[in-house]
């Protein structure tokens, strides 16, 4: 296995890196931002392209299929769970508004950049969740989606682009989570 102290160490220089681009101000934080949002992007990107001209039936990923769609339109729960239980994979899509809120005392105009981030915010994320899971709907077989938490990897044209987009959410959410308290208080 593994050693685990790496993995620690690793988690531990990262947040003292964002440690430091917040202490450096919100200037550095809004440009590491910006650049994180550029691998979210290019990840996004990559499991949309990678939807279309990418299959691998081993895996579960065959491609667009109306009758695969039909088969994975209904609700199928495993072991106890139902749709409020599973309700909470969508809750991490509007966590990330709370650090946009945080941030109001930097804006020009607050009074109309809350709102608008607000809604822009939710309707992004909303919309990225709802296309996330017609693409893996439409081109995963439903077992697989069933047991295979990374199935999405797999779909992209390159998984470490889209396991780097994964890492990139939760550094950016990391960065939002120390940037933000500090200024309420």
């Amino acid at each position: 296995h593994d050693n685990p102290w790496i993995a620690r160490g690793i988690a531990f220089s990262i947040v003292l890196l964002l440690l430091g681009v917040n202490m450096a101000g919100v200037k550095w934080v809004i440009r590491l931002q910006l650049l994180l949002l550029l691998v979210l992007f290019l990840a996004i990107m990559d499991l949309l392209v990678g939807s279309f001209v990418h299959t691998q039936p081993a895996a579960g990923v065959i491609g667009y299929s109306d009758a695969n769609f039909l088969n994975n339109s209904g609700p199928d729960f495993l072991g106890g769970e139902h749709f409020f239980s599973v309700f909470g994979l969508f809750f991490s899509t509007v966590t990330g508004i709370l650090a946009g809120i945080n941030m109001s005392g930097d804006l020009k105009d607050p009074y109309h950049n809350i709102p608008q981030g607000t809604l822009a915010a939710l309707g992004v994320g909303t919309f990225l969740c709802i296309s996330f899971i017609l693409v893996l709907g439409a081109t995963c077989v439903r077992s697989v989606l069933h047991i295979d938490y990374m199935i999405a990897e797999k779909v992209s044209i390159v998984g470490v682009l889209w396991l780097a987009g994964l890492y990139i959410s939760s550094v950016s959410s990391c960065m939002g989570s120390l940037y933000g308290p500090p200024r309420i208080l």
